[in-house]
């Protein structure tokens, strides 16, 4: 047996296997996802893949007088996880005796089939998500030609997890995508039509700012944002790698605070395992700090009242900056792990160092940020933050743009009071 054959056999082998574990994954999350044994009720506005009730009560509000529809992610059927999990059996059984089950082309997904099907069932003329990065959803315009689709951009985006699994389609289409910036939208233009609007981020439109308490304070607060996940996934980096730069800077941050009179804080990511998140950051910071855990809402209010807030690349921080606060960002992954799309500002162009920026894992830089903005009166920082907020994140307080985007597309569609 030759050496090529032998790889050959070997790669068939683990190929099959892969395969294999793979189906009864599947087959395992489609026995244990919750089921529903009603037809799809029928609803104007379809939100595809629910996110909680604060979404849906956003939705809600945009297409006041229609009724609101949501088709929950399919487990057993995608290759992806979301909180909220349901199969429709009717509709699965619907979709198995479609002529376009069986006839689906190689870039037709059963989620996607399954997906159309709903929208199909549910009649609806409108389909929303808030997982933009969904590549199936630019797919559904061509296979329900019937519907008009909208979605929000819900994070700050990159190549690796964002825009790998993309390729471009004419065929793929989204009527409106509401996205953080323009660069986004010029960036998802590259791989599908429709209209991108920059709004920024509607679930920061939709808090108010919160006025500071820094006044009646002994201490004042500097808060790092954490982007801790658990059941960190190592197909692209390994977790020690990926966090290298929490460790980084926070090392740096016990110093500049106690040298400065800071109380050092922790505004938490994860939902699911707050303790261990904790436990994470305790292991890198030797000194007291404040753990917060995260909540949707509230974690506005924390960044609201801090008189100094840091991050490296996660979409608060940028969040954080559209509604005017003295935001450090650190984006020194890119120099750690060569990702450029890690730098500050991607998919924007901007220079390594900047008033409130660095991409450099550099001590010196640090300090020059925080002593700049610890000392910058707050007229200072606003002139500086003005030239370069609306590139970086759009602001949309109170949804106005947005409402009136939306409008057209209402317009547009079958939809009427």
């Amino acid at each position: 047996m030759t050496k090529e054959s032998s790889l050959t056999i070997k790669w068939s082998i683990t190929e099959a296997l892969r395969r294999l574990v793979e189906t009864y994954r599947r087959c395992y999350l489609l026995i244990q996802t919750p089921k529903t044994w009603v037809l799809p009720s029928h609803c104007d506005v379809l939100i595809i893949y629910d996110t909680g009730p604060f979404f849906y009560g956003l939705i809600s509000s945009f297409f006041e007088g229609y009724e609101i529809g949501v088709m929950y992610k399919p487990l057993g059927i995608g290759s992806c996880s979301y909180p909220i999990a349901n199969i429709n059996i009717p509709c699965l059984i619907g979709m198995f005796f479609s002529l376009k089950y069986w006839k689906k082309k190689s870039t037709e997904s059963i989620s996607l089939i399954y997906t159309s099907h709903y929208i199909r069932m549910s009649k609806a003329s409108i389909a929303v998500t808030l997982i933009d990065n969904e590549v199936n959803f630019s797919k559904l315009s061509k296979i329900c030609p019937q519907i008009r689709t909208i979605f929000f951009q819900n994070g700050v985006r990159d190549e690796v997890y964002s825009f790998s699994n993309f390729i471009p389609d004419p065929a793929n289409h989204t009527d409106l995508m509401l996205v953080f910036n323009k660069a986004t939208g010029r960036k998802y233009l590259n791989y599908m039509t429709g209209k991108a609007v920059a709004i920024g981020s509607v679930r920061n439109n939709s808090v108010p700012v919160k006025t500071k308490t820094s006044s009646i304070r002994t201490r004042r607060i500097l808060l790092f944002i954490s982007q801790w996940r658990p059941n960190w996934d190592e197909t692209y980096i390994t977790f020690e790698r990926f966090y290298e730069a929490e460790k980084i800077i926070l090392l740096f941050l016990s110093k500049w605070c106690e040298l400065n009179n800071y109380r050092l804080a922790i505004c938490g990511a994860s939902r699911s395992d707050a303790q261990s998140e904790k436990s994470f950051f305790s292991s890198i910071i030797f000194t007291e700090f404040e753990f917060y855990p995260n909540s949707q809402l509230r974690s506005y209010l924390y960044v609201d009242d801090s008189d100094l807030i840091v991050s490296i690349d996660s979409s608060m921080g940028y969040e954080s900056l559209a509604r005017g606060n003295k935001n450090a960002i650190f984006s020194i992954r890119s120099e750690l792990l060569g990702w450029d799309d890690y730098k500050f500002g991607w998919p924007g162009s901007y220079e390594s160092n900047g008033p409130f920026w660095t991409n450099h894992a550099d001590e010196q830089q640090f300090k020059r940020i925080l002593d700049y903005l610890s000392s910058a009166s707050d007229a200072e920082w606003l002139q500086i933050l003005n030239e370069y907020a609306a590139d970086l994140i759009s602001y949309d307080p109170g949804c106005f743009r947005t409402k009136a985007a939306i409008e057209k597309i209402i317009e547009s569609s079958s939809l009427r009071l």
